[in-house]
């Protein structure tokens, strides 16, 4: 339970900072290409940023992925 509840609060960090930096709709729908191409690779990596780095603050390692932790 405990851990779900980490994991919960980790994509609600994501998704929020997904939401907010995804901007208008209509920027989006005006942009060349290649803005769009390079502004969805930084939403990524900072979806991916914000994500660990609330897993790191909530205590977890990558060794509380494997397996064998988990057993």
């Amino acid at each position: 339970m405990k851990f779900s509840a980490k994991i919960a609060i980790a994509v609600a960090a994501l998704a929020i900072t997904l939401w907010f930096g995804m901007g208008a709709e209509q920027s989006w729908l005006t942009s060349s290409g290649w803005s769009r191409i390079l502004r969805l690779a930084a939403l990524v990596a900072g979806g991916v940023v914000v994500y660990f780095a609330v897993l790191a603050a909530l205590g977890f390692r990558p060794k509380d992925f494997s397996k064998r932790a988990v057993s």
